[in-house]
């Protein structure tokens, strides 16, 4: 919720900061799917490509999802195997 604002990538960043993540076994990010009104739909898909193209931005989403991959590798080395 952007409380009327217009989207931005922060705001994603935001969210994925916010979340859950878990990773394959190639070490890969499960990304959720994300639920958006209609309504933003197109602002949402601009912004998100034209990130694609920003370093900074990149940095900040490598550097979230390596923090979450070891959230998530701590998470799995502390779960109990039931056998």
């Amino acid at each position: 919720d952007a409380k009327g604002k217009p989207f931005t990538f922060e705001d994603f960043l935001w969210a994925i900061e916010t979340i859950q993540i878990d990773f394959d076994d190639d070490g890969s990010p499960e990304m959720p799917t994300i639920m958006i009104s209609p309504d933003i739909e197109e602002s949402v898909a601009r912004v998100m490509s034209e990130s694609q193209n920003n370093t900074e931005y990149k940095k900040k989403y490598d550097e979230i999802i390596e923090r979450k991959r070891e959230e998530w590798r701590v998470r799995e080395s502390n779960r109990k195997l039931v056998g």
